[in-house]
């Protein structure tokens, strides 16, 4: 106590008032220390700090200590010319020290990313996910494998026998070692760890499908088809079609058997295609729309009906997942169907592909513009007299080119696309006639229940005088009854009116007598439709 007098200029302090003071002293700071152990054990620690300290120090309305933390290990010398006496050297700083001293970096701003922890229960390989090495240390021991053998990953392109390890090494370790190779190797960005089951089964079935064997092909596509368990190729089967259908538009036989493998992967109820939408669709389109598929002799038409029926399903499929995927796709064969610059084949790929798509797509996009499209491109081949004398009264100003070329490829991509128009139109008929086959009937139910609405009604206002009620009142009700029955006729109608009289002499003059076939009299009377339609 006496030491400390004399460095605050108290000098000649006697014992007695040392002694005093060093008593009250002792008393303040062990108080102190026990508020400082509370604020430690409500914290749950063992170890107490200065900040709990400098809460106690709070708690007595005493002005805290400053320049002390728990991260600086604080180092006290003893005093010279003392037995017990310690204390914490502090260096003395002028104000023109801190002036000169350099400003501290500003601290960075809190921000937030998002990252993918796991991919399909895979974590990919990115620098925020700790790698292979910094989870056996963090776990203890290695996820490669318990028994010290990589689990290999099959690249698309590549056979059982070549496959690499996911981390690019191109040989097996016998001895559960890691390879000493020090070259840098890039890392995939997700890392998909394959048993040697389903490396040989994507082996085989890739084989079968470009395989001369149509056997084999068609044993892959039912086991594609069937199969589950397959989820975790399905990346690799998704990639792997859509390049060989990219490379393989000119061989037929080489497209039929990845199709219908397509087509079997979005049967399988146990995959999940959502993903890979993105590959399919430009496949199946290309070989919807596609300019040159196969040789010109060679029957691409029928690849492009099966291409077709594979995106109507498709269409079907995820109708309720993805609002835009039909009318995206619409319109991407509405394209090919009205470019005339494109070759006859494209043409017909678009009008087969929106007559898969329905009756409404029939109604909306075919049926308008089938006159033009009949005297632009297809009347100077198939009736080049008669696109003559069209010439000569059309009016100038058209802005669509007409063909003049008569080859054979010309005429018969021309008769093709002339019956898929005609398909379209008579699928849409015999849809209309079912529906007006269905209005007539329930016409003539609905002539009998007048008649016997009739002779009720005159039983009613009968009924009504007797009991004394306005028989007009009566009559008021079975009205209102007859209305909403209407009404719900009405609405039942699911087409409406099929055409106007002028889009209806338009089909007439392109197609002539051949519509006749769609109005059979097993079906309904051709007058009767002929009424519903003018």
């Amino acid at each position: 106590m006496k030491v400390i007098a004399e460095s605050v200029g108290l000098g000649g302090l006697s014992d007695e008032v040392a002694l005093a003071m060093a008593s009250d002293v002792e008393y303040r700071l062990r108080e102190v220390a026990q508020e400082a152990l509370k604020f430690m054990r409500h914290g749950k620690r063992t170890r107490l700090t200065t900040a709990d300290v400098n809460q106690a120090l709070r708690l007595r309305n005493v002005e805290q200590l400053y320049g002390f933390s728990s991260s600086a290990p604080l180092r006290f010398h003893k005093a010279a010319g003392t037995k017990d006496l310690f204390f914490v050297e502090d260096k003395e700083l002028t104000f023109q020290e801190l002036m000169d001293a350099p400003l501290p970096k500003c601290p960075r701003e809190p921000t937030l990313a998002a990252h993918w922890l796991a991919i399909e229960g895979v974590q990919p390989a990115i620098r925020q996910n700790p790698s292979e090495e910094e989870a056996s240390e963090i776990l203890g021991y290695s996820r490669v494998s318990l028994s010290g053998k990589r689990k290999r990953a099959l690249h698309p392109n590549a056979d059982a026998s070549s496959s690499s390890f996911v981390d690019g090494s191109s040989s097996t370790p016998t001895d559960g070692s890691v390879s000493s190779d020090s070259s840098p190797k890039q890392k995939p960005t997700v890392q998909e760890y394959l048993s040697k089951e389903l490396q040989v089964y994507y082996q085989r079935i890739t084989s079968a499908l470009l395989g001369p064997s149509v056997d084999l092909a068609e044993k892959a596509v039912a086991s594609l088809q069937f199969d589950v368990g397959l989820q975790p190729l399905l990346p690799y089967f998704a990639r792997f079609l859509e390049d060989e259908i990219a490379d393989n538009l000119r061989d037929l036989e080489r497209l039929w058997p990845l199709l219908k493998s397509l087509r079997a992967l979005l049967a399988n109820d146990s995959l999940h295609i959502d993903p890979h939408l993105h590959h399919f669709l430009p496949a199946l389109c290309t070989c919807i729309v596609g300019e040159h598929l196969g040789r010109e002799t060679e029957d691409h038409w029928s690849l492009r009906n099966y291409a077709t029926e594979v995106v109507a399903d498709l269409c079907v499929k995820f109708a309720d997942t993805y609002e835009t995927l039909q009318p995206r796709v619409s319109m991407t064969l509405l394209r090919a169907f009205l470019d005339p610059s494109k070759s006859f084949a494209t043409n017909y790929g678009g009008i087969v592909g929106l007559t898969k798509l329905g009756v409404y797509v029939i109604k909306l996009m075919i049926l308008p513009n089938i006159g033009v499209y009949y005297d632009e491109l297809l009347q100077p081949i198939l009736a080049p007299e008669s696109a003559d004398e069209a010439m000569d009264e059309r009016t100038d100003g058209d802005d669509m080119p007409s063909s003049s070329s008569s080859s054979s490829s010309d005429s018969t991509g021309a008769q093709r696309v002339y019956s898929a128009l005609l398909e379209a139109v008579g699928v849409y008929l015999r849809a209309e006639a079912e529906h007006c086959k269905l209005l007539l009937s329930r016409k003539r139910e609905g002539g009998a229940r007048d008649a016997e609405g009739d002779q009720e009604d005159s039983e009613e206002r009968r009924h009504a005088t007797i009991r004394g009620e306005n028989p007009a009142q009566a009559q008021v009700k079975q009205d209102d009854v007859e209305e909403s029955d209407d009404e719900s006729d009405s609405e039942d109608d699911p087409f409406g009116e099929l055409c106007s009289g002028e889009l209806w002499q338009v089909l007439s003059r392109v197609f002539g007598e051949s519509l006749q076939q769609f109005l059979q009299p097993q079906t309904i009377a051709p007058a009767v439709l002929m009424d519903s339609l003018i």
